[in-house]
């Protein structure tokens, strides 16, 4: 009886608790004006997406930088900077 007592009483207190809690309001901080620093990021993925695009497709065509010395590794990073280039790409027009 004592237990069933104790734990009702348990249950009262943790009710009132609940009751008496007021939820914090969610206060976001204001939006800054500009670019934000996720746009800048994407601005900046998109430029050095841009340079590896150039130096390893001069490679691929004159073989200046890196001598040719792979052309299916020419290939595989042309298709892995143009693929970084449209991910950036959208990524700063969803930020925009």
């Amino acid at each position: 009886m004592a237990q069933k007592a104790a734990k009702t009483e348990t249950e009262e207190t943790r009710a009132v608790e609940a009751a008496e809690k007021k939820p914090v309001p969610m206060v976001r901080p204001p939006r800054k004006k500009g670019a934000s620093l996720e746009k800048k990021l994407s601005i900046v993925s998109l430029a050095l997406c841009a340079l590896v695009l150039l130096v390893f497709l001069l490679d691929l065509v004159t073989g200046f930088p890196f001598g040719r010395v792979s052309v299916t590794l020419d290939i595989v990073l042309l298709l892995a900077s143009g693929l970084l280039a449209y991910i950036s790409w959208e990524g700063m027009r969803e930020f925009a």
